[in-house]
């Protein structure tokens, strides 16, 4: 919530992180994938969108597998939209990443979001792309600033 607070009044906020193995540290995105839902709720897609460009930057600088809490973001991914940004970004960094992360992280990864990796690794894999390559930018994972309160079902 104290993230949530500070970008409203500073429209930015210093990047959560945790330490890891070794005692290198990395990325939160337990706090960030936290944060990202927070924003989704409050609909407030400026901050949804900014929490994506953080995790997309730290992803593609970041090797995962060693200390990062990557598998809470799946966890929290899951738990979530399977169609949302974050769910997604979290799908296709599986997707894109190399085996031995996938490997690290199959354990962590909610029944929720197996088809949609699945059908991904059937579409992808055999091309080995790199972790970015074909994904798309950061953008790709952003919300619409104009988007209202969604229906309920």
């Amino acid at each position: 919530f104290g993230l949530l607070v500070h970008w409203v009044y500073h429209q930015e906020f210093d990047l959560p992180r945790v330490e890891g193995k070794e005692g290198k540290f990395s990325a939160d995105y337990e706090k960030l994938a936290e944060l990202w839902i927070l924003a989704q709720r409050t609909l407030m897609p400026a901050l949804q969108n900014h929490v994506i460009d953080i995790i997309f930057d730290s992803l593609s600088k970041q090797d995962l597998w060693d200390g990062s809490n990557f598998g809470r973001l799946m966890e929290l991914a899951g738990e979530n939209d399977p169609t949302s940004p974050l769910s997604r970004l979290a799908i296709n960094t599986l997707v894109y990443s190399c085996a031995l992360f996938f490997d690290a992280q199959v354990s962590s990864t909610p029944p929720s979001l197996a088809v949609s990796i699945m059908k991904g690794l059937k579409m992808n894999h055999a091309e080995r792309k790199s972790w970015g390559e074909g994904m798309g930018g950061n953008s790709s994972y952003h919300v619409a600033r104009t988007s209202g309160p969604r229906k309920q079902n």
